[in-house]
């Protein structure tokens, strides 16, 4: 009889911890832990992080691979990893990732697929944790606030450009400070609260010193920051101004005009494209916003044609071409009319 009453707990005491390591967890200050990757590549240490309002996934093992797409539960969502390995969420993704059972994340290197797949295990209540504070700094971030002083800066704090930026051009921002595990050195308007910053010119400094981004992608006056996460304080705050970016020097692409059945296959010829890791190929009504990817969307391949398949509903339709402009959002260099029949 004892051994009997000893066996269950003997289990429990076993089955806990592998349970435990296999759980989304919200670990405080916006932040959620993700577990180790449950097949494809190995990562650990990945994280969900949220800042005023804005969701971020960090995975280390993704750094620069630019196109990633997320999977889950069969919806798919195309984002892009950063030279740090974090890579916005959309907001249509959060209730699949809250109600989904598994998270599969895929990209491209050197031209071989790569997948890393995650169970979701109590995402639901550690993403709704971390949305309380999410939503704080958001409220935080939008109330009037007057110039904020620069929290009291201590000695070894610093941050410092490679070059003069350029809107929408790379940066690379070496820094020194406490290095707390949420702080966070970008670029924000100045004046601005503490938990804003300008979409995708940021980088946790756990990703290592020089961060790298893209400039804000508008000329003008703004700070570059080094942020203590855990409350949001400015330890320092210098001024920078953008300068604009040579219009020869923009990215553009040139796509045919094509007509073609509806829900057939089509051959996208990219001649004359910049063919840039991230970036896709969409489909999209004529008269949508340049956000707009309704009708499909597929990675631009290093060489060759983009083979994509036509929405159903015959009209007028658009093929563009578009960049990442940081943040999640892309910007239209090139488009063509696609008219389906």
């Amino acid at each position: 009889m004892r051994c009997t009453r000893l066996v269950p707990a003997l289990l429990a005491c076993l089955i806990a911890p592998a349970l435990s390591a296999q759980t989304w967890t919200e670990t405080g200050g916006g932040v959620v832990a993700l577990p180790a990757a449950s097949a494809g590549v190995p990562v650990a240490g990945a994280r969900l992080a949220c800042i005023a309002d804005a969701w971020r996934l960090i995975v280390p093992e993704a750094a620069g691979v630019g196109a990633v797409v997320l999977g889950i539960d069969g919806q798919v969502f195309p984002t892009v990893a950063e030279g740090d390995g974090t890579m916005a969420i959309p907001s249509a993704a959060l209730d699949p990732l809250r109600a989904g059972s598994r998270l599969t994340l895929t990209w491209t290197v050197s031209g071989a697929t790569a997948e890393a797949s995650f169970g979701l295990r109590g995402s639901r209540a550690a993403i709704d944790g971390a949305a309380a504070t999410c939503a704080a700094q958001a409220q935080a971030a939008a109330a009037p606030v007057a110039a904020p002083a620069p929290a009291a800066v201590p000695a070894e704090v610093s941050v410092t450009l490679a070059a003069d930026p350029v809107a929408g051009q790379p940066v690379e921002l070496s820094f020194t400070g406490p290095l707390g595990a949420q702080d966070w050195v970008g670029i924000a308007s100045p004046g601005s609260a503490g938990s804003a910053w300008v979409a995708g010119a940021w980088s946790y400094v756990s990703s290592g010193s020089p961060a790298r981004f893209p400039a804000p992608p508008e000329p003008g006056a703004y700070e570059l920051r080094y942020i203590r996460g855990s409350d949001s304080a400015i330890l320092l705050a210098v001024p920078v101004t953008v300068a604009p970016a040579d219009p020869a020097a923009r990215p553009t692409a040139t796509l045919q005009p094509m007509t073609a059945p509806a829900g057939s296959v089509l051959t996208v010829a990219l001649d004359g494209t910049p063919r840039t890791p991230g970036d896709y190929l969409y489909i999209a009504p004529a008269a949508a916003g340049d956000q707009d990817y309704s009708g499909g969307y597929v990675g631009i391949p290093a060489s060759g044609s983009a083979t994509i398949t036509a929405p159903a509903a015959p009209g007028d339709w658009e093929l563009r071409y578009v960049v990442s402009a940081g943040g999640g959002l892309y910007t239209v260099i090139g488009r063509a009319p696609l008219t389906l029949q």
